[in-house]
């Protein structure tokens, strides 16, 4: 995990952490991929060079408890620079709403800069209200509430994606043990 942070540019580091952390210390790394299940989850994506296995993360996503709203799950997806616009967002976004929704949340939230513009084009894309946090006018509130069981109308999922197609791009999907 810490090799995937310390390559992400200086820009998509202030994007993940909302423009708070210039270094990210061992104690942020072990909150990050030390979920409590079944409530939390996270989700990396491997990068994989053919016939020499994996060479690393290309992406990582998470939910947890949202404080605010419990009944929904609180979201992060990072992509590393090197992997963005290949559908590994997206893919991410789609395995994390299909796990909170297994899990019984209502749906999920996140909060992204305002300037973050490829995040929030992906949460647009997939559903998601955007709405100012009220008195932060530099963020943004992403909220995708699940359709009921058995609606047919309403709000939606994201497409729960199963592969990246392209064979030089990374392709393992993984989710971190229960414990």
């Amino acid at each position: 995990m810490k090799r995937f942070v310390d390559r992400l540019s200086a820009q998509t580091l202030h994007n993940r952490t909302l423009g708070g952390f210039v270094r990210v210390g061992e104690t942020l790394l072990l909150q990050l991929c030390s979920p409590q299940p079944p409530a939390e989850v996270v989700l990396a994506v491997v990068q994989r060079t053919p016939g020499s296995g994996p060479t690393g993360f290309a992406a990582v996503g998470r939910f947890a408890p949202c404080d605010d709203a419990p009944t929904l799950a609180e979201f992060a997806v990072t992509v590393a620079d090197d992997c963005q616009r290949s559908g590994l967002g997206r893919l991410l976004l789609g395995e994390l709403a299909a796990l909170a929704r297994e899990r019984g949340y209502a749906g999920l939230t996140g909060t992204a800069l305002a300037t973050n513009d490829a995040m929030l084009a992906l949460a647009q894309d997939a559903g998601f209200e955007i709405a100012p946090v009220a008195g932060e006018g530099g963020l943004r509130q992403m909220t995708l509430r699940f359709a009921a069981p058995g609606e047919t109308h309403g709000p939606r999922s994201p497409r729960r994606a199963r592969a990246v197609r392209s064979p030089s791009r990374p392709a393992a999907l993984a989710s971190a043990p229960a414990r």
